[in-house]
C-alpha cells in the first residue's frame, strides 16, 4: 500500500466577546483527524493462500485424523486491500453564540458538523452480475444471454467474474459521512433553590453504511453510492432537561407538621426523541442477490398504523425479481420514538448535630408510557413490520439513608 506523507491534520479556533460585556461570546472551531491501518485490519488477511490454508475431513478416527473423508474442494476466499488506499479522515466545524441572560441563566445556540471522507467499505470483486442466471426463478424467463439452463440449479460460483475463486474481499476508502446538527442549550445554576438544564437538537446524519460493520454492509458491489441513506443513528429531534427544585411550600411551618411537610426536594429527567433511521432487509428461499426489498414508488413507508402488530407501511414493499437487487434505501424506516418521564423526591430529617435521614422516593418512566424500541424490518419473515423489543415500563424505588 502507498504511503501518504500530505496528511496535514490543523485545529483551530476562536472565542470573542463583540460586546465587551462578558455576557456574550462568539466561539469557533475547526479540526481535522487521520485513521491509521492497524493489526486488526490486516489480520483479516491472514487466511490467504498459499501461506494458509484449512483442510476439513468428516468422522476422523481419533488415532489417525488424516484418515477422514476429505471435504470437497470449493473456491477460496480472498482478503486484502486497495492498493491505492486513501486514508479515512474526518472533519468537525463549530459555531456558537452563548449569551448570559440574567446572573444565573445562560443561552447557547451552535450549528455543529462533522464529515467523514474515504470511510473503509469493503468490496467484493467478484460479486456475480445481476440477472446472470445461475439460479432458476419461473418469474424470469429464459433467454439466450443465460449462461446455464434455466431448470439447472448451481452455485454462484460458476458464475463470478474470475472463474476458480470465491468472495474476493476488499477494504477499499470510498465511505462517506456528514452529521449536520442545530444545537440549542438552556442552563441555569443553583438559585431561589432552582437548577435545570434543557437541550434541543434539530440535526441529519447521512453515510454510507454508517452504523454498520465492515462487512457485509453492501448489497452491489458495483453500486456503493446506493448505499448512502440515512445514519442508523440518526435522529432528527432530541429534546433532554433536567431539574433540581427545593420544594419552597410550608417552609415558615414549624413542629411535627413543618418536619414532615416541609424541605423536600424535586428532581427530574425528560427525553423526548425521535426515533432511530432502519434499513429495510430481504430473506427468501429465492432472494439471488438480494439483501434489500423493492420499494414502491408512490407508496409511503412510515404512514403505518404504529401498532406493536404493524409500526410501518409494510405494504410499501416487495420482493425484486430475482438475480436483481432490491431498490430499497439505506434508514428509510423510522422507527419509535422516545418519551419518558424520570421523577424523584427527597427529604432530609436531621438527627441531632451531626446525623441526617434521607427518605427518597424514585420513578423511572413515571407515566408508564409504553416506548417501543426495535422491530423487525426483514422482508420476507413472518414477523415483518412488528415490534419486537420495548424499553422499560415504570419501576418505583424507595429508599432511606442514614448519614452520620
Amino acid at each position: 500500500m502507498q504511503n501518504h506523507y500530505n496528511t496535514f491534520g490543523p485545529r483551530i479556533g476562536f472565542a470573542w466577546d463583540p460586546t465587551g460585556s462578558g455576557k456574550t461570546a462568539l466561539r469557533a472551531g475547526y479540526g481535522i483527524g487521520y485513521y491509521r491501518i492497524e493489526g486488526n485490519d490486516t489480520q483479516r488477511t491472514a487466511g490467504n493462500p498459499p501461506y494458509s490454508g484449512i483442510a476439513t475431513f468428516f468422522r476422523p478416527p481419533f488415532d489417525n485424523p488424516a484418515g477422514g473423508a476429505v471435504a470437497p474442494q470449493t473456491p477460496l476466499v480472498v482478503y486484502g486491500f486497495d492498493p491505492t488506499y486513501d486514508i479515512p479522515s474526518a472533519a468537525s466545524w463549530s459555531f456558537s453564540i452563548q449569551r448570559q441572560l440574567t446572573p444565573s441563566l445562560g443561552l447557547s445556540v451552535a450549528y455543529v458538523g462533522t464529515q467523514g471522507l474515504h470511510r473503509d467499505m469493503v468490496s467484493d470483486i467478484n460479486q456475480p452480475l445481476a440477472a446472470m442466471g445461475y439460479d432458476f426463478d419461473p418469474r424470469i424467463a429464459c433467454t439466450a444471454t443465460t449462461p446455464y439452463p434455466c431448470t439447472t440449479r448451481i452455485s454462484e460460483d460458476y458464475v463470478r467474474p474470475y472463474k476458480g475463486w470465491s468472495t474476493i474481499s476488499n477494504v477499499i476508502p470510498v465511505g462517506n459521512s456528514a452529521y449536520h446538527g442545530l444545537q440549542i442549550s438552556l442552563q441555569k445554576r443553583l438559585s431561589a433553590g432552582l437548577s435545570f438544564a434543557a437541550a434541543y437538537t434539530w440535526s441529519k446524519t447521512l453515510g454510507t453504511c454508517t452504523g454498520s460493520d465492515l462487512d457485509g454492509c453492501t448489497q452491489n458491489y458495483y453500486d456503493m453510492k446506493a448505499e448512502r441513506g440515512l445514519a442508523a443513528f440518526d435522529r432528527p429531534q432530541v429534546l433532554m432537561a433536567n431539574y433540581v427544585y427545593d420544594l419552597p411550600f410550608f417552609k415558615g411551618l414549624s413542629g411535627i407538621g413543618g418536619g414532615v411537610l416541609k424541605g423536600w426536594e424535586a428532581t427530574g429527567i425528560l427525553t423526548f426523541e425521535s426515533g432511530l433511521a432502519f434499513t429495510p432487509g430481504f430473506t427468501s428461499a429465492t432472494a439471488g442477490l438480494a439483501t434489500k426489498p423493492d420499494r414502491l414508488a408512490g407508496v409511503s413507508v412510515n404512514n403505518g398504523p404504529k401498532t406493536a402488530g404493524q409500526w410501518f407501511n409494510t405494504a410499501a414493499f416487495t420482493a425484486p425479481p430475482f438475480g436483481y437487487f432490491g431498490n430499497a434505501g439505506d434508514g428509510i424506516i423510522r422507527g419509535p420514538g422516545m418519551n419518558n418521564w424520570d421523577m424523584g423526591f427527597f427529604k432530609n430529617f436531621k438527627v441531632k448535630e451531626r446525623g441526617n435521614v434521607q427518605v427518597r422516593g424514585e420513578m423511572f418512566n413515571t407515566w408508564n408510557h409504553t416506548n417501543f424500541w426495535d422491530m423487525n424490518t426483514t422482508y420476507g419473515s413472518g414477523s415483518f413490520g412488528q415490534v419486537v423489543s420495548a424499553h422499560t415500563p415504570r419501576v418505583i424505588q424507595l429508599a432511606m439513608r442514614l448519614s452520620f
